[in-house]
């Protein structure tokens, strides 16, 4: 199972069969409170991730009139990793959706269309906000790649209701649950052509999720796509001021530090070929000849170890290709 361990200690909340759809998504908002930063989906009713001895509280309104037979295991959440129970995620979610509808038809009644900034906006603007923040967030928790809770929450972000630290830090426990989700990925490039304070630690910190992203779904269109949009932004900052240069260089150097070690584990991955000749192609004309002899060296020693690699033969024909019309 995907985001949560086996062998910890987990906190679980258990509520009857016969709870509604709404009262697990309230139940879900309270688990959310401790900040979870992965997550995953639990096969069956979830009893297996569960002991009677390892409980720390139970979250329900009468689980001793509901009889065991009547009780699943709804979240477990264990060292930040939060597991839903399979069987209760199509109630959550048509709750939730419900909600989602009245809530955007409430905010088009009421607010003349939309909300008022978070400076302006008085007590019920900001309930209804705070409503839509987290009604999005289980719906997106179930279905990443739905565009009107995503555009709401850019609507939110906008305004002032959520922070940019906030959102950022929803993706990436979206991204444990949700790797290859292309509505995801955009929504998280939006949010930092937008809204991002320092693109420098932008470069690290969102090379380092799409690392992470990569290692555990090999071959991540999106992941990969993500990385090569953060090298255009490097390259963008080669022709800005010397802090910038400094910064796109010292990126674009760091990855290919990072590919050297990618490569060797991962040589019939063409995702990180391919991602490595465009960092190699943003040397510029002063340091590509030497880089392309360095890469001469390093495909002979690829090639001896394994010949049949169809990528490594490939980037092998980039790299004369290059040599030829560049040096």
């Amino acid at each position: 199972m995907h985001g949560v361990k086996r062998g910890c200690k987990p906190t679980v909340a258990r509520v009857p069969i016969s709870h509604t759809g709404g009262k697990l998504a309230d139940a879900l908002d309270s688990i959310f409170a401790t900040h979870p930063d992965m997550w995953g989906a639990l096969p069956g009713d979830g009893t297996e991730m569960c002991s009677s001895k390892s409980v720390d509280f139970v979250l329900t309104e009468d689980i001793e009139a509901a009889g065991d037979s009547a009780v699943l295991s709804a979240f477990v959440l264990s060292e930040g990793h939060l597991g839903l129970g399979f069987w209760c995620l199509p109630r959550v979610y048509a709750t939730c959706h419900k909600r989602f509808a009245e809530l955007r038809r409430g905010i088009q009644g009421h607010f003349e269309r939309n909300l008022p900034c978070w400076a302006d906006a008085g007590q019920p603007a900001r309930q209804v906000g705070d409503a839509v923040f987290r009604t999005t967030r289980t719906l997106l928790l179930v279905n990443a790649d739905y565009a009107s809770a995503l555009n709401a929450r850019k609507e939110l972000v906008g305004l002032g209701y959520v922070t940019f630290e906030q959102e950022i830090e929803f993706l990436n426990l979206l991204l444990t649950r949700h790797p290859k989700s292309s509505e995801c990925w955009a929504h998280r490039r939006w949010l930092f052509q937008k809204h991002c304070p320092d693109q420098c630690a932008l470069l690290l910190s969102e090379s380092e999720v799409c690392e992470l992203v990569c290692k555990q779904y090999p071959r991540n269109y999106y992941a990969w796509t993500h990385l090569r949009w953060l090298l255009q932004i490097a390259s963008q900052q080669l022709h800005g001021s010397e802090q910038q240069r400094e910064c796109g260089k010292a990126y674009i150097l760091a990855q290919l530090s990072k590919s050297d070690r990618w490569t060797a584990r991962h040589a019939s991955d063409y995702s990180g070929w391919n991602y490595r000749q465009g960092l190699l192609l943003e040397l510029g004309a002063d340091h590509l000849p030497a880089r392309l002899r360095d890469e001469v060296s390093l495909l002979e020693t690829f090639l001896r170890a394994a010949p049949a690699h169809d990528s490594i033969w490939t980037h092998a024909r980039f790299v004369v290709y290059v040599h030829n019309y560049s040096c």
